[in-house]
């Protein structure tokens, strides 16, 4: 075998298993199968190797890692771009963009990207989506906004802006370990959210968390106002159990907040899952929506308005071409309705409250 057939070889295994793989995945349903050989085996396993080799340093390795990623890549194409330019034989270095581009690829998805096709929380918490009505919906929507209105009358201050002032990452950590007694998915230790150095960038690009696999880093923008903060980290923290679906994810965070002590996170939680549910009956009935805000207290009122500016404030082509990018992902990843699925947290909590005794 000549040197030329050993090159087109090499160059061609990491590419054909990363399609392979990738065709595996798209044809993939959703299975059971899945949440027990690859959520809570090949994936629950590296993440949690990946999380605690990031522990040992308090910064995100994430934020050094994409960027080395993506300087790897711009000079790999520059130097076929020059070999090109100069005559050269440039099948080394496509070689080289195809391989890296494959094992990225093959990692996201041995490491992650197969939890997309796992029950989730219908296996974990044995719940399914349910659909309601508009008056189930307002019903559901009057309780959070009561709930959220005691629980922070708990927290902080009636005329005081909210802010988280305890150990976020100790009360994150209790809340699972609590909840993990119930649900035994989530009984093991969870990681330790991450925040970000460059978390005003972020923001610019509307980004209130980040879940990035390839080290086991569930990461939040510290730059951003805290009512919604604590539920982020949560929301993040629970990617790093395997729960891949933003919807999920978030309803997860609120799950997992009720069996905290602490009543700023019940209280963050609280309003994460108010504000989704809001939206969606506003959809509905702009008049039931417009009944269940006038329960809002003062400090809760408050709060939205110092959430609301903050964001307002980044509105522009950078955050629209960032939703964009999120939207194709979460597509890509089976999410049909994209950035629109954070919102369907409401299908499970109709579910919940549906379930729990009166």
């Amino acid at each position: 075998m000549n040197q030329k057939s050993l090159t087109w070889i090499k160059g061609l295994v990491l590419p054909f298993l990363a399609i392979a793989l990738y065709l595996a995945y798209h044809w993939l349903g959703k299975s059971v199968l899945v949440d027990q050989f690859f959520t809570q085996g090949l994936s629950k396993f590296i993440l949690r190797g990946l999380s605690g080799i990031s522990a040992v340093v308090s910064y995100s390795i994430a934020e050094f890692l994409a960027v080395a990623i993506i300087i790897l890549l711009i000079v790999l194409v520059i130097k076929l771009i020059v070999n090109l330019y100069n005559g050269k034989n440039i099948l080394n270095s496509f070689f080289r963009i195809s391989n890296t581009v494959s094992l990225l690829v093959i990692g996201f998805l041995l490491i992650w990207g197969f939890n997309y096709r796992a029950l989730g929380v219908e296996d974990s918490i044995g719940l399914r989506p349910a659909q309601g009505t508009v008056v189930e919906l307002e019903e559901l929507a009057a309780d959070l906004a009561k709930q959220a209105g005691q629980e922070r009358s708990l927290a902080v201050g009636e005329d005081e802006i909210f802010n988280y002032g305890g150990d976020i990452h100790q009360a994150s950590r209790l809340a699972y370990h609590e909840m993990g007694k119930i649900y035994p998915e989530f009984k093991n230790p969870v990681g330790r959210a991450k925040p970000l150095l460059s978390s005003r960038i972020f923001s610019k690009m509307g980004i209130s968390g980040i879940f990035f696999p390839y080290t086991g880093e569930a990461n939040y923008n510290a730059d951003q106002q805290p009512l919604l903060l604590p539920s982020v980290i949560l929301h993040e923290l629970a990617h790093l159990k395997g729960i891949a679906r933003e919807e999920e994810a978030n309803f997860i965070a609120y799950l997992v907040s009720r069996y905290s002590d602490d009543p700023a996170l019940r209280y963050s939680s609280t309003m994460l899952a108010l504000i989704n549910t809001q939206n969606r009956l506003n959809q509905m009935d702009g008049e039931a929506a417009g009944r269940v805000q006038s329960l809002y207290t003062s400090g809760m009122k408050l709060d939205l308005r110092e959430h609301i500016q903050y964001w307002s404030a980044f509105e522009g082509p950078v955050m629209e071409t960032a939703e964009q990018v999120n939207d194709s992902y979460l597509k890509g990843n089976g999410q049909s309705r994209g950035v629109k699925s954070y919102q369907d947290m409401v299908s499970y909590l109709l579910a919940y409250y549906k379930g729990k005794p009166n």
